[in-house]
């Protein structure tokens, strides 16, 4: 190769090192496993190759032909220029379109994320410094191959980390590993369930505090590694409760959190049709949840929700005490049950009666019927640890609703918002729309991108939602049209009025149609807000 095929190479590689940093973003994004990356990818890009892909192999081509098929140097300077042009294209292309992207989560430059950087440097590196000291011609259509398809870079580069990051896991896991076992007296209670999980985290929290020194798991840290980083980083000998919150997309998740924690009391909060895409169907799911009941240890305590029929599917031990809540409306009572529910848009209000027959009256500031197994189970594991009767209510009073978990706000404009952002489920949407339906307002409007990571059921699902949404909304706004579709059918199901319906191309395009619509007194649902690997 001659000192122009040299520098073209070069420079294909760099471009290269450039697109994947927005590779390493999308995978970030995918919780660094390959398979879910792939996936994404697979639909996000179903052309793989893009118009400023066939820019740069157009320019490529352009460029190699007239190196080897023309020895007139005025002919090789006027297609090396022509060829330019076309690569420079190709990059402004890109680089534009990358820029003016709407991201809602940025890149972590975690420590992982720097190791992936620092290994692609390492790889472009080497293979620039062959480029130089090599005249193969292959070297030039392996760049460009790799610049088209640059994902293979980022799972190459996940690939050679792979030991390390599995030594880094395993020192990790061993440091959390020993830091619970010096604390001999800590309490160790573990909360998983497909809907609930978090919320219910949190209620607990506020109705523990007073009394003890406890430490919960942060946001929606729930993933084995989430739990490491919390015992890391947070756990001190001082603390008497240790509240987890236990993630799963796939069996076994949970097994590896109660392997490493060992919980002493567990709730599974409920079991439905979530993340089916990675469970495949319900059977998977109970599986995976029952695991924290076999987590618990010998004489440890299981509470367990009664009216959730797939709850009641998982296998019985005979070494743990069954603690059951429910409501009233079930043929079976538990050792506590919710009874005279009131839900309004202040808040809700019911009597927590346990198998005593003692009556605890229960305020809250909590919105939707959700709740009501939410606060009865961290009431009743309340209870069971020690906490008075007589201090509840008060406890509760203070407690405010989750951020983008079905919280209330009023603007400026005055009108309301029912904030549901965090996420989607056909229990939560459904909940979230039945509150919408019975605020007191004027115009009910949703802004919704619809439901993920449903599997099969998914389109089945969206269009029931889409049903729903008829019957509780006057106003529809859609954001994503190929994303939407399945609500789309639901809203014609029921004939909804098509003039009431605005398709957003993303969500600020959705949030200035709702600035142009909404008046004083209207509620507004925003109900889920997507990742940005989700965007059109």
């Amino acid at each position: 190769m001659d000192i122009n095929y040299k520098l073209f190479t070069i420079f294909i590689i760099l471009f290269s090192y450039y697109k994947n940093v927005h590779d390493l973003h999308m995978f970030q994004l995918n919780s660094y496993r390959q398979e879910r990356y792939l996936k994404w990818y697979r639909k996000k890009y179903s052309k793989f190759i893009k118009d400023y892909d066939v820019m740069l192999l157009l320019g490529s081509i352009i460029f190699i032909i007239a190196y080897t098929n023309f020895d007139n140097l005025i002919i090789k300077v006027i297609i090396t220029i022509f060829s330019a042009i076309l690569i420079s294209i190709s990059v402004f292309i890109y680089v534009f379109r990358i820029s003016n992207e709407n991201v809602k989560k940025k890149l972590v430059y975690t420590n992982r994320i720097k190791r992936l950087i620092g290994t692609l440097g390492i790889i472009y590196f080497v293979f620039s410094v062959t480029v130089i000291f090599s005249n193969n011609i292959i070297l030039i259509i392996l760049a460009i191959i790799l610049n088209v398809f640059s994902f293979i870079s980022i799972l190459l580069s996940n690939y050679i980390n792979k030991p390390i990051e599995l030594k880094i896991k395993n020192k990790f896991y061993k440091d959390a590993k020993n830091i619970l076992e010096s604390n001999k007296h800590l309490t160790v209670i573990g909360i998983t369930g497909s809907y609930g999980k978090t919320s219910t985290k949190n209620l607990l929290y506020d109705l523990l505090k007073r009394d003890y020194n406890v430490l919960i798991t942060p946001e929606s840290y729930n993933t084995l590694y989430g739990v490491i980083r919390t015992i890391r980083e947070k756990l001190k000998p001082t603390h008497d409760i240790f509240i987890v919150e236990m993630g799963a997309k796939q069996v076994g998740d949970i097994k590896e959190i109660c392997d490493l924690v060992n919980p002493d009391m567990g709730i599974i909060t409920s079991i439905g049709e979530q993340h089916l895409e990675t469970f495949k169907n319900i059977s998977n799911i109970i599986k995976t949840k029952g695991e924290l009941f076999e987590g618990i240890k010998p004489n440890g305590k299981a509470f367990i929700n009664i009216s959730d029929e797939n709850i009641m599917k998982i296998k019985k031990r005979s070494d743990i005490e069954y603690i059951k809540y429910n409501n009233l409306n079930d043929d079976i009572v538990g050792n506590y049950y919710a009874d005279n529910i009131k839900i309004s848009n202040k808040g809700t209000e019911f009597d927590l009666v346990d198998k005593d027959n003692y009556v605890l009256p229960v305020q809250t500031k909590l919105l939707g019927k959700h709740n009501i197994f939410n606060l009865v189970s961290a009431i009743s594991l309340a209870l069971e640890v020690g906490v008075k009767y007589e201090k509840i209510n008060n406890l509760l009073k203070d407690i405010e609703p989750i951020k983008h978990r079905l919280s209330l706000r009023t603007t400026t404009n005055r009108y309301t918002i029912l904030d549901d952002a965090f996420n989607s489920n056909p229990v939560g949407s459904k909940n979230a729309l039945e509150v919408l339906k019975n605020f007191e307002g004027n115009k009910k409007i949703i802004i919704t991108p619809g439901m993920i990571e449903l599997g099969e059921k998914q389109d089945i699902l969206n269009e029931k939602f889409g049903e729903y949404i008829a019957d509780s909304a006057d106003f529809v706004i859609l954001v994503g049209r190929k994303q939407t579709l399945a609500i789309q059918n639901g809203l014609k199901n029921k004939n909804y009025d098509k003039n009431n319906i605005y398709i957003a191309k993303d969500l600020n395009d959705g949030f200035d149609k709702i600035n142009s619509i909404i008046k004083t007194g209207d509620v507004l649902l925003i109900e889920n807000d997507l990742p940005d690997t989700f965007n059109e």
